[in-house]
């Protein structure tokens, strides 16, 4: 009887400690799940937030815009940036009936006078080109920039993370300068995609703006949804 005794003590403390496991493993879970949810998880950004602009005036305003085949579009903001460590945000959708080919994105123009384009299109491709001045000719005729950790040109590329035409996308570029050598790290819809180097060293954005471009066969439309701007 003590044998009996004995197992059936064994088997209730394993059984509590099988449900003290899995009430732990769920606990965790949850845990994770709800500091996901405030925000850990989320591409860092510079502390202040000095521009939270959802009206665009000074890009047309959140209307659609009409691309006609290969036209480029751009726009500037009227709050540059001024301070070294930055995040800056574009949001922004092309219309289901939009040329495949057709792309937007956001543009850095720095104090040597080159312009850093990044940009996705109906596709779901994105880039990133070094254009030489400012932004008056397809893209594609632009330079790509260099990705030092995957050691590739950022020519297009498709990334599942791009949401259809129809849909928004959003973009987050962040620069931190104590990382050496310089760069610039992109997300796309909250993933991160690529690091960007800056080709000469101590060369800043300084100017930036946003810019659409056609596809190459039919009319597309690009709607503005919100930019935002933070530094520190």
């Amino acid at each position: 009887m003590r044998g009996l005794k004995g197992s059936a003590s064994k088997r209730a403390t394993l059984h509590w400690t099988l449900v003290v496991a899995a009430l732990s493993s769920v606990l965790f879970i949850l845990t994770g799940a709800l500091i996901l949810s405030l925000g850990a998880a989320d591409p860092p950004r510079a502390r202040n937030l000095i521009l939270e602009d959802s009206q665009l005036t000074w890009a047309g305003g959140v209307s659609s815009l009409n691309l006609a085949p290969k036209q480029v579009v751009t726009a500037s903001s009227p709050h540059p940036i001024d301070a070294v460590n930055f995040s800056l945000e574009g949001q922004a959708r092309l219309s289901h009936s939009s040329d495949p080919l057709a792309s937007w994105g956001l543009w850095l123009e720095m104090d040597n006078g080159q312009w850093l384009v990044v940009g996705v299109n109906g596709s779901q491709y994105v880039t990133v080109r070094y254009c030489p001045a400012a932004l008056e000719y397809n893209v594609t005729d632009c330079p790509p920039a260099h990705e030092p950790v995957q050691q590739i040109s950022t020519f297009w590329k498709v990334f599942h993370h791009i949401r259809p035409r129809g849909a928004d996308n959003h973009l987050h570029l962040v620069y931190v300068p104590e990382r050496q050598p310089a760069y610039i790290t992109l997300y796309l819809n909250g993933e991160r995609m690529w690091d960007i180097a800056f080709e000469a060293q101590g060369i800043m954005p300084r100017q930036w703006g946003l810019w659409g471009q056609g596809g190459p066969a039919r009319m597309s439309q690009v709607t503005w949804q919100s930019v935002r701007l933070f530094q520190e």
